[in-house]
């Protein structure tokens, strides 16, 4: 993944939102109140793009990781990887105290082969899809998940957790304001998990406008860390 490639991605993300809204929200000008095709619609909006929002973020993730891999063996231990490999190694010493595999930080920093072993054959790399793949939402708290243990702050959220694992944190360039997905995510919740009649009542008072606002705040949070990204790169 080159700059190029990490901001298109925001862009995808946003011409995606763009065509769920034309084909799922009614144009505003025609808006007489929620019936229950309309609501329906809404709520199909809501979903698939809670869905291309949580994706997004995971292959965001993911792809910055194969990169780092990939410049630390052409040119040296890269940051976000060091980070991720020190983070995994925190996570496996408190399960199993006496077990050591992974080297400490300061080894990993000053030599390649043992960042690349602890990547490649040590199960970092495993532990990192894993944990991408188990992630299951795209509100805050899920962001700094993936972000803050590879030294990417996104948020307010407590850090000293993974300063005390080893990580540490690198300039902070997409910090997120906990408002900015949380009416999105309660939104998705409503629509996915309480029914036609509670996510009608969630919207009965909210014009297409306003629904589409939350998306698009969803959207532009995720073009943000893509840039934060691209600068990374």
């Amino acid at each position: 993944m080159n700059r190029r490639q990490c901001l298109r991605r925001g862009r995808q993300l946003a011409e995606r939102e763009r065509y769920l809204r034309e084909r799922y929200i009614v144009d505003p000008a025609c808006f007489a109140g929620w019936n229950p095709r309309t609501r329906d619609d809404a709520a199909a909006y809501v979903g698939l793009l809670h869905a291309e929002v949580e994706h997004s973020v995971e292959s965001l993730v993911w792809q910055m990781l194969e990169e780092a891999h990939r410049q630390s063996r052409a040119f040296g231990p890269h940051p976000v990887l060091v980070n991720g490999c020190v983070y995994m190694r925190s996570q496996m010493h408190g399960r199993f105290a006496k077990l050591e595999t992974i080297g400490k930080r300061s080894l990993l920093e000053s030599n390649q082969i043992y960042t690349l072993k602890a990547w490649e054959e040590q199960g970092a790399r495993e532990y990192w899809r894993q944990r991408i793949d188990r992630n299951s939402g795209a509100g805050e708290k899920y962001l700094s998940g993936l972000c803050h243990p590879l030294g990417i702050a996104v948020s307010s959220a407590d850090m000293k957790p993974y300063i005390s694992s080893g990580v540490i944190f690198m300039k902070r360039t997409a910090m997120i304001s906990p408002t900015e997905l949380m009416e999105f995510v309660e939104l998705r919740g409503s629509a996915m998990h309480v029914g036609t009649e509670g996510f009608g009542e969630r919207i009965k008072l909210m014009s297409p406008q306003a629904l589409v606002g939350r998306g698009t705040t969803a959207v532009d949070v995720v073009k943000r860390l893509c840039v934060a990204f691209s600068r990374l790169i």
